[in-house]
């Protein structure tokens, strides 16, 4: 009974995934990428840096970035030595996952930032 279960899955599965690739054969290809003209488009991290440095909106960025990830930081540590003497642990888990999501919304609108003012 159980091989017959198997070879009924296998296939299913068979036939579903051939419907799936008959399905999308038809799409059509991508274009080529093209890129901006922003300071995040270029190649190498130094001029990147460069550029962010040499700019005040750059500096900005980056000393509000670096605050944010210090107060996140600082925040969870305290969450965790509170949680740690308490025994419940929601509180910290609230508190990190809360503080990653600032930290990368954070540092993703100094991002673009440092390039809408290049």
């Amino acid at each position: 009974m159980k091989k017959n279960i198997n070879a009924v899955i296998a296939l299913l599965s068979t036939y579903l995934l051939t419907a799936f690739n008959f399905a999308h054969a038809a799409l059509p290809t991508g274009g080529a990428v093209t890129t901006g003209a922003g300071v995040t488009n270029t190649t190498s991290p130094f001029v990147f840096v460069s550029e962010l440095l040499s700019s005040g909106v750059g500096v900005a960025a980056l000393a509000v970035s670096a605050l944010t990830v210090l107060g996140v930081a600082w925040t969870s540590y305290a969450a965790f030595t509170e949680s740690r003497q308490k025994g419940e642990w929601k509180n910290f888990g609230v508190t990190a996952s809360i503080g990653v999501v600032l930290v990368v919304g954070v540092v993703l609108m100094a991002i673009l930032a440092v390039d809408y003012a290049a």
